[in-house]
């Protein structure tokens, strides 16, 4: 049974011979530790199978509209109140028998192609290529070209992985939404313990547990990816 915040907390602090404290190794302090760990472990292993995402219903194309934004993403498969997409691979353009999966070009790509989106010279059409600007908190899905009325309010299914929702107390009941990464959780835990604990046997402590959670980082990245992005045409360029 995974483990609740709680137990996470006491777990890091009896191994670090500081349940007690109060004023180092703080509840808080190892409560930042575990969200810190969490999301270190999604951005390791973006293709995660626990954490896909899969939106079907959120994103709405307008007639005339490139720009979506990514906060307005919701994910249909899990719990994602108050968070955030941690990758994006495929963007699906939904119209039944005719739905269209658009095509992925990086940023660099996008802007050399079509510089000036808003011009004239680019006419509204069904929409074929995607970029991603910005951050995952505030950027943008681009796209292009601008939809015609005749694809206007098509649903933009969008398929990535999801961040972790971080722990929000250090009294938490809550398991980590990451499948069976509570071993994951409190060797990154320990290792940031160690660190601000400090002197000669802290290093050492920080070493051996650092090189633990690597070890573990690969088993579980073997375990869990699956390599989503091969099929999402991330790697677009034709392979011969």
């Amino acid at each position: 049974m995974a483990l609740s915040a709680l137990n996470l907390i006491a777990q890091v602090k009896a191994r670090c011979g500081r349940s007690g404290d109060t004023v180092l190794l703080t509840d808080t302090v190892v409560l930042a530790f575990l969200n810190d760990a969490q999301r270190n472990i999604v951005e390791s292993v973006i293709d995660l199978q626990c954490m896909q995402m899969d939106s079907k219903d959120s994103l709405d194309i307008s007639a005339g509209t490139m720009r979506y934004g990514i906060t307005d993403i919701t994910n249909t498969l899990i719990d994602d109140t108050n968070a955030i997409p941690a990758a994006i691979f495929n963007v699906i353009e939904l119209d039944g028998n005719e739905s269209t999966p658009l095509q992925f070009l990086p940023t660099d790509e996008f802007d050399l192609n079509y510089p000036d989106l808003t011009s004239t010279d680019y006419p509204a059409s069904q929409p074929s290529v995607w970029t991603r600007r910005g951050d995952y908190v505030s950027g943008k899905i681009e796209i292009y070209p601008a939809c015609t009325t005749d694809h206007d309010s098509n649903t933009i299914r969008v398929i990535g992985t999801w961040y972790a929702k971080d722990f929000s107390a250090t009294t938490g009941t809550r398991a980590s939404q990451l499948t069976n990464a509570d071993n994951g959780l409190i060797f990154w835990g320990l290792k940031e313990s160690w660190g601000i604990i400090g002197g000669e046997y802290g290093q050492v402590e920080v070493g051996k547990w650092e090189a633990k959670y690597q070890q573990w980082l690969e088993q579980y990245r073997d375990n869990n990816g699956t390599l989503h992005e091969w099929e999402a045409n991330l790697y677009h360029t034709e392979i011969e």
